[in-house]
């Protein structure tokens, strides 16, 4: 007879420093050069790469910013699929 053991992932993710979100049609528009901190912030955006190349968002983000405000892009994340998970579960 085999054997099993039932492992359970569980935690809590509080942000702690976010103060605004905006969502929704138009807001990369109308709120991203407001939620700057100041008038000489850049932002660095971190993206899937589904999301950079199969979406107009992180072009919209990046064109919003313009160059006084970006100060690059890294959309190379890979999906966290079920093959990480079972690797995760069988190394802890």
């Amino acid at each position: 007879m085999a054997e099993s053991t039932v492992t359970t992932l569980a935690g809590f993710w509080r942000a702690n420093q976010v103060e605004k979100l905006h969502y929704g049609a138009g807001s990369v528009e109308k709120h991203l050069l407001s939620t700057l901190p100041t008038e000489k912030s850049k932002a660095f955006i971190i993206s899937g790469s589904s999301l950079a190349n199969k979406t107009p968002l992180v072009k919209q983000v990046e064109e919003r910013l313009g160059t006084q405000h970006h100060a690059g892009t890294f959309s190379n994340i890979g999906q966290v699929g079920n093959s990480v998970i079972r690797d995760y579960l069988n190394y802890s």
